[in-house]
């Protein structure tokens, strides 16, 4: 999941937040939805069903996510290592809409590009709008996925080994003004660990334990 929070000089907050399902590319240019657990998760994105929680930390509450109005719940992004250009460089994601079901990869938005039209003030055009503390299914879906997700650990005995990775993990970063003064980066902290490139294999995860939530606060400095 990945949340936008833009908080304005007068101190309200404008959330992005969208849903994504990472998949690797089957061929070069090329997406296949057709493991099992990518298939409910297409359905799931496709048409929206009335669902709850399997995990009873999320309680036993019904919601439906079914008013696409103001904007997309859920997407699709696309790791394709065969774009990759040379051996230090990761490979190309991209994000796709659920409706149509995506086959091919061809001027679909960068990661990159999808987290900054979220980002982007009143320019947003990607994503669903949430509102924290709001009283609507998606911003109460977001609200929980965000307060439960921080209780839990990472286990992925392949990538990690015996690590149990502790979420919540900050990384800062100050932008130059429009003025033009220059700004500076932030330390990161945490583990640098970071993903072979070679190797990749379709991971169906029939049973997730969790959800990885990326979050991002951007403010106005006076």
């Amino acid at each position: 999941m990945i949340v936008t929070d833009y908080i304005d000089r007068g101190g309200y907050t404008k959330r992005q937040a969208s849903l994504i399902q990472a998949k690797m590319a089957s061929k070069a240019k090329r997406v296949s939805l057709n493991g099992s657990s990518s298939k409910k998760q297409l359905h799931l994105y496709q048409n929206w069903p009335c669902f709850n929680f399997r995990e009873a930390a999320y309680g036993n509450r019904v919601y439906s996510l079914s008013s696409t109005g103001n904007g997309h719940s859920g997407s699709f992004g696309i790791i394709d290592r065969h774009f990759r250009k040379s051996a230090g460089r990761p490979p190309t994601w991209t994000q796709h809409d659920a409706l149509p079901t995506p086959v091919s990869i061809a001027r679909d938005p960068t990661f990159g590009e999808f987290l900054a039209r979220m980002i982007g003030g009143s320019a947003r055009s990607l994503g669903r709008v949430a509102v924290p503390a709001g009283s609507d299914d998606w911003s109460q879906v977001v609200d929980l996925l965000l307060q439960e997700t921080y209780k839990k650990a990472f286990n992925h005995a392949p990538t990690l080994d015996s690590i149990s990775s502790p979420r919540g993990v900050t990384a800062m970063a100050y932008l130059s003004d429009p003025v033009g003064r220059q700004g500076s980066r932030g330390q990161r902290t945490g583990y640098g660990w970071q993903p072979p490139f070679d190797g990749f294999e379709t991971i169906e995860d029939v049973n997730p334990g969790g959800i990885s939530v990326l979050r991002v606060v951007v403010t106005q400095n006076s």
